[in-house]
């Protein structure tokens, strides 16, 4: 999935993904060396990796959708970052980043997930 494939998908999430976590990270480098993907059967699969060298050693996602302290995580060092909502019937929640905005109607991780998607496109 490419950056602005990933983007656009976040934008239209209804609500927290394990399968966009696992997107974001490989998006954002955060797989271990030599881990893979065995099984993309499910959306929770689709956030976990193997070693290939051990059969029992996995490593999962973080909660990048689910959790604002996962999602802070992926905002670029030494740059600021704002959050607010909008009360507009129903809740729209607002990020920004180096002039990289994020809307969700989801939660507010998301939307700090797509800005900070955002602020590292070139």
């Amino acid at each position: 999935m490419t950056p602005t494939e990933l983007i656009a998908a976040l934008e239209a999430a209804t609500g927290p993904s394990r399968e966009l976590d696992g997107e974001i990270a490989l998006a954002v480098n955060a797989v271990p060396v030599n881990y893979s993907r065995r099984g993309v059967a499910t959306a929770s699969a689709r956030a976990e990796w193997w070693d290939d060298s051990r059969e029992t050693c996995w490593w999962s996602a973080p909660h990048f959708s689910a959790s604002l302290d996962a999602a802070m995580t992926l905002v670029p060092d030494k740059m600021g970052w704002e959050m607010d909502n909008w009360p507009q019937g129903k809740m729209l929640y607002h990020a920004a980043i180096r002039g990289g905005h994020g809307l969700s109607n989801a939660t507010s991780a998301i939307a700090l997930c797509i800005a900070a998607l955002k602020a590292r496109l070139p």
